[in-house]
């Protein structure tokens, strides 16, 4: 081997171990990373990334999906990228909610994750206050107060929450939504956790409910810093009819069932009582036999033994009695 190959095989080293170098320092600064999934919403779109891009927290990557938008979306994410570095834009074909968030989870980096709809508003502090919040006790999990909000009120979204921690609660505790969280990265990739992608209805209620038995830490905060806006008539909770709701219900009950298969988690009568609580919190189960069957058929005969849905709350008790009873007839 001549000198000159010797000098050109060491400049190719030297040189991807400064790239490596300098991709993990890049990383190490990375505290969240925002997932912003993207379709059909020129008209806030803009509003939703400048409240993410003014985050008092600098340390973060903005990942934003163009889930094969048809409107200007995409050419809105790219004029926002060519400004600030911070911000990555994948363009895809059509794939839907869930698998937008997943490329978003593959590519993120950070220590932590915050999803972000984007037809939403987030408060210029959210980003620090969570990571802090998580930083103080090494939580996997923050979940935060939100208001909701259209052109004409802002009100409380949901139940508010005051400042606690949780130590490994594992199958008694219940976040909601997933933007109303920031999630440990190490957490979701570790343990290959993922949103169900067959669906569109409740696959972020179903993600938490895989990802918070994984769950050692977790800590509220009493910060109202996220927006939900409640007038986008394109949002999925307007535009899919009752039987697609009621399907996606099923398969989100199967893939939550799985999982906790998976992991062994139904040894634990505690976890069978959650997992039947969990399924009958929904609207979204038609009154009618045929209906019933399907949805007692999702569900493994061991979770309806009687001191089960005996310790069930009495109207989820009294709901599956009923759907059992008229399933059979």
């Amino acid at each position: 081997m001549n000198l000159q190959v010797k000098k050109t095989i060491t400049c190719v080293i030297l040189a991807t171990i400064l790239c490596i170098s300098v991709y993990m320092l890049n990383s190490a600064k990375i505290k969240v990373s925002v997932l912003i999934p993207v379709y059909k919403v020129e008209k806030y779109l803009r509003e939703c990334m400048d409240s993410v891009v003014n985050q008092t927290l600098k340390e973060i990557e903005i990942i934003c999906v163009d889930d094969g938008s048809p409107d200007n979306c995409g050419k809105i994410l790219d004029e926002y990228a060519a400004k600030d570095k911070r911000i990555h834009v994948i363009h895809q074909e059509n794939k839907g909610l869930p698998s937008a968030r997943m490329a978003g989870i593959e590519m993120a980096r950070g220590e932590y994750i915050k999803f972000v709809d984007s037809d939403d508003i987030l408060d210029l502090n959210a980003c620090k206050l969570c990571y802090d919040a998580a930083k103080e006790i090494d939580a996997d999990l923050v979940v935060h107060n939100a208001y909701f909000f259209n052109n004409k009120e802002k009100g409380d979204f949901g139940s508010v929450l005051k400042n606690q921690y949780f130590f490994w609660k594992r199958f008694d505790y219940f976040a909601g939504h997933v933007w109303r969280g920031l999630y440990k990265t190490s957490l979701i990739k570790n343990k290959n956790l993922s949103f169900n992608v067959d669906t569109q209805m409740y696959e972020d209620v179903t993600f938490n409910e895989i990802f918070i038995p994984h769950a050692q830490k977790i800590t509220t905060i009493s910060d109202k810093i996220y927006y939900y806006r409640i007038d986008n008539n394109q949002s999925l909770c307007h535009v899919l009819n009752t039987d697609k709701k009621f399907n996606d219900l099923l398969s989100n009950i199967k893939f939550v069932y799985d999982n906790w298969s998976k992991y062994g988690f139904f040894e634990k009568k505690d976890a069978k009582v959650k997992f039947l609580s969990w399924t009958l919190s929904f609207g979204y189960i038609p009154c009618n036999s045929e209906c019933f069957k399907k949805f007692i058929d999702v569900i493994d005969n061991s979770l309806l033994e009687d001191d089960v849905i005996n310790r069930l709350p009495d109207e989820k008790r009294y709901k599956l009695k009923r759907i059992i009873k008229l399933s059979n007839s």
